[in-house]
């Protein structure tokens, strides 16, 4: 059973994490910029960086190419319909009727009322109210200026080397 307490506990933390994930997604991709400009770069050359990261990286390519193609044939499709000319006023009674509509729409069921014997016993149970654990959340420093451009400059480096 969830006290009133816990319901509050979830519901804050729930809005304030659907707003810090937005805020975050921002600075990060800010912060981490030159990092995925240069792993994706590496992907489109093949290179392979780990097997999570492939596999996303495909999914997100096959998703792009579904995007293009939908998009490609939508617009086909207005192009060949582009120069229809069609009539508008169609006659249609417009009348309309919500009550009639509504009872058209929903089913009616009869409710029978069924006694069994848990209707005729009172039972009583008593619960040890257990004390509340708050989780403790960790806290990296992942925005430490030494991962803004990990590994990035290393991949550079190497390029000039490779090109001497």
């Amino acid at each position: 059973m969830t006290t009133k307490i816990d319901l509050l506990y979830l519901t804050n933390y729930l809005d304030n994490k659907k707003i810090k994930e937005n805020e975050i997604k921002k600075k990060e991709i800010k912060f981490y910029k030159k990092r995925i400009l240069q792993v994706t770069k590496d992907l489109l050359k093949g290179e392979m960086i780990t097997e999570d990261i492939n596999s996303s990286y495909n999914d997100y390519i096959r998703t792009l190419i579904d995007h293009f193609k939908f998009i490609d044939k939508k617009d086909m499709i207005q192009e060949e319909y582009k120069n229809l000319n069609y009539d508008i006023s169609l006659n249609m009674d417009n009348s309309f009727n919500m009550m009639e509509m509504n009872e058209m729409m929903i089913k009616k069921v009869e409710v029978k009322e069924i006694k069994t014997m848990d209707d005729y016993i009172l039972k009583r149970k008593k619960k040890k109210e257990k004390k509340m654990e708050i989780p403790k959340k960790k806290e990296y420093n992942i925005k430490d200026k030494k991962f803004k451009t990990k590994g990035w400059s290393k991949k550079k480096n190497k390029n000039k080397n490779l090109k001497q």
